[in-house]
């Protein structure tokens, strides 16, 4: 019997995303600095651009964590490749912001490989909080020198309390298998493992 990447029991266990420790550190010491002590929300545009400029001048926080990219052969088995991908694009703190911090509009339409590589990079290198299409974008990046591995993103929408949300990941094929790399607010909504026969 053929199994599909939409079967249930193909949904791993969920990885939380992005380092909580250092997230919750980081968070902890700008809430306990006098300049933004007793903050009453939500902010007006004139306030919140002074909360900005407070943390922009500040030289005692930590550092965010540094995030190491993955070291992948083309000899390493292919559901190892794809479990590193996905931990490394997990390592990112998801964006729940509601403002993209990349400029990935117009995903719908047809982009450059060129440009989707260069977006890609500058999520590496900035290292702030990613959505599903940065998500995508890095694991197309990532498997870019395996030419054993077959990509396709995938564009969806799904439906919650009446709304509708659209979500992307990318499939991933080698020697006839499928798997799926992303990122969601849903654990089920993003990785497939590698090894199913069709993407029903």
């Amino acid at each position: 019997m053929e199994e599909g990447l939409n079967d249930d029991k193909s949904t791993p266990k969920a990885t939380p995303v992005g380092d909580l420790r250092s997230s919750s550190f980081i968070a902890t010491a700008l809430k306990e600095h006098p300049d933004l002590r007793n903050l009453s929300f939500p902010l007006s545009e004139s306030q919140l651009a002074d909360v900005i400029a407070s943390i922009k001048s500040l030289s005692d926080l930590p550092c965010p964590p540094k995030l190491e990219l993955p070291r992948l052969g083309n000899s390493a088995p292919p559901g190892t490749r794809h479990r590193s991908i996905q931990k490394y694009i997990e390592s990112f703190e998801y964006n729940f912001t509601g403002e993209n911090f990349f400029n990935v509009k117009g995903v719908r339409q047809n982009q450059s490989l060129f440009r989707v590589l260069e977006v890609a990079k500058r999520v590496i290198r900035d290292a702030l909080p990613i959505k599903c299409v940065e998500a995508v974008y890095l694991g197309i990046y990532l498997t870019q020198s395996m030419p054993d591995i077959e990509r396709l993103p995938i564009i969806f929408n799904s439906e919650i309390n009446g709304h509708k949300y659209g979500h992307i990941v990318l499939a991933v094929r080698f020697s006839g298998k499928l798997g799926a790399i992303g990122l969601s607010r849903r654990p089920e909504l993003m990785f497939k493992a590698w090894g199913f026969d069709t993407l029903a």
